[in-house]
């Protein structure tokens, strides 16, 4: 059985590694998230926080949650990408697990594709009937 090591530490994190989790879990291309300057950095600006899960044998980055903070009332889960080989592993469920006991002090909010609650339901984060998403797609520049 696999081992991963789940951490918040991002001082080694790659840009080629952090898009290429991205790129395989549907969010994207590494293409073109490596044609930003200094990604990683840009992509865990303050008051962002990251938590990365590591194949514990190869030291590869198979999967990352992001969450937006401001420590005190609220947070709010951006994503969480996981490589699909690494899927199905209980990987996303223990990332979100990290960032709910590091942010309890706060309501969490998350967004979920259809079909994909049960990362967040099984760590008590579950839908409310009053909330809506509201969203648009980013611009596309040349």
């Amino acid at each position: 059985m696999h081992k991963f090591k789940i951490t918040f530490e991002k001082n080694d994190l790659k840009s080629r590694e952090l898009a290429a989790v991205l790129e395989s879990a549907g969010f994207g291309s590494a293409e073109k998230y490596l044609g930003v300057a200094e990604f990683s950095r840009k992509f865990f600006p303050p008051g962002t926080v990251g938590v990365f899960a590591f194949d514990a044998e190869s030291q590869k980055l198979v999967g990352f949650a992001r969450a937006f903070t401001d420590e005190i009332f609220t947070t709010y889960i951006s994503e969480v990408c996981v490589c699909p080989r690494y899927q199905k592993r209980g990987i996303g469920t223990d990332l979100v697990k990290e960032l709910k006991q590091r942010f309890s002090q706060t309501a969490i909010f998350a967004e979920a594709f259809e079909g994909n609650t049960s990362i967040f339901s099984s760590n008590h984060i579950v839908q409310k009937e009053k909330l809506v998403v509201c969203s648009r797609a980013p611009c596309m520049t040349a």
